[in-house]
């Protein structure tokens, strides 16, 4: 046990020597433009299933954000192909995304704070949240994936420097 201890130690020392004050409320209060988000893909609502779903493989998108004339009608997501569409028997290439979507989706600004996105998405359940401009017009997608990368930037050699496998002490089983 006592190697164990040493082992850990070993590779802990490092990280609490480099580690500099990490203050959550000066980052989770940013405005989420800070994050830097891609401009959004935009589908109509008539865009076919086989259509989106091709889109989504080919750029590796977990959502798509569904417009009818030009302001957020819905977002289509990885969920709802999971959770709506398999098992389901429909022609992809004829039947509308809008059948599919989530339709009119809690949205947030780029001003709005990084909090209130986290707090959508623990509240609510979503991994991808519309964001919109001051008009409600699409203009990116919030993923989890861009918070957590965003949070981890901030503590990153004490991320990335981590050992390949958590080092856990071996508990014995009573009785074994």
């Amino acid at each position: 046990m006592e190697y164990l201890d040493d082992e850990l130690s070993h590779y802990l020392e490092p990280v609490a020597k480099s580690r500099t004050p990490f203050v959550f409320d000066d980052i989770l209060t940013r405005p989420i433009r800070d994050l830097n988000l891609v401009p959004a893909t935009l589908i109509g609502h008539e865009t076919s299933l086989a259509e989106a779903i091709g889109i989504m493989q080919t750029r590796k998108f977990g959502a798509l954000l569904v417009t009818r004339e030009g302001h957020l009608a819905g977002i289509f997501t990885e969920r709802d192909i999971l959770n709506r569409l398999i098992g389901n028997s429909v022609d992809l290439a004829d039947t509308p995304v809008a059948d599919y979507m989530t339709p009119n989706p809690e949205s947030l600004h780029d001003e709005d704070a990084i909090v209130y996105a986290m707090n959508k998405m623990v509240v609510g359940g979503y991994r991808h949240i519309p964001i919109v401009d001051s008009q409600g017009l699409p203009v990116s997608v919030l993923s989890i994936r861009d918070v957590v990368s965003f949070i981890c930037s901030f503590c990153d050699s004490e991320v990335l420097n981590l050992p390949p496998q958590p080092l856990r002490k071996n508990q014995s089983r009573e009785g074994a």
